[in-house]
């Protein structure tokens, strides 16, 4: 079968400054692991293969997809003192998943769980600005990053050949480590962050077989 989705896809992201990295330009940031969420959209193409035993089927799926929307700015400053700002931005360009599904089929409809591997490509920045000093540091990460998808939905066969699906999936990537040596507070800094995504979608489905 082949499949092209739509839908919504909210991002969460939580920044770990394990090191204090803003304090050796402000102090009272009170920023160093905020947690971030951002709802865009998203848009893909599946394809994949299913088998099926009475009302059992089990399949093999794999999709990638555009995010939209899924890119946020913060500015944080101290509660006190020099305006010193901290900025950390945050872009998922695209995501993808290989998963296998197994469900129920009643009349026509299937109720599946599914379950396998996740990556996308995500981008973290973090900038620190000190207008008294006249300096500014900046740390990124960017890269495909990897971790696992789990979720469930249901397909309506309304046709030998199409249905319509509804799914939900949960994507949850490993932790992402940084590290870089910082001039103003004249040490090696460490970060990390930690990512995942709630996605929620629609998908028209053609299938070659007679079961969803």
């Amino acid at each position: 079968n082949v499949a092209a989705n739509a839908g919504v896809a909210t991002h969460t992201s939580t920044w770990n400054d394990l090191d204090d990295w803003i304090d050796n330009f402000a102090f009272d940031f009170n920023t160093s692991n905020p947690t971030k969420q951002k709802t865009g959209g998203t848009a893909g193409v599946s394809g994949g293969y299913n088998w099926q035993n009475g009302c059992t089927l089990f399949g093999v799926e794999i999709d990638t997809n555009w995010a939209f929307g899924l890119n946020d700015t913060t500015t944080a400053t101290p509660f006190s003192g020099p305006a010193t700002t901290l900025t950390i931005k945050d872009n998922v360009s695209w995501w993808g998943t290989a998963r296998t599904r197994t469900g129920i089929v009643v009349d026509n409809v299937l109720l599946y769980l599914t379950g396998g591997l996740a990556l996308a490509e995500i981008k973290h920045d973090w900038t620190v600005n000190d207008p008294v000093i006249s300096r500014s540091e900046a740390f990124s990460a960017h890269k495909t990053r990897w971790g696992g998808v789990v979720g469930g939905g249901a397909e309506w066969a309304f046709s030998d050949q199409w249905s319509l699906r509804s799914e939900v999936l949960y994507l949850y990537f490993a932790e992402d480590h940084q590290s870089g040596f910082s001039p103003a507070g004249n040490q090696t800094v460490h970060f990390n962050t930690q990512d995942s995504m709630l996605v929620g979608r629609f998908a028209a489905v053609y299938r070659w077989g007679g079961t969803p």
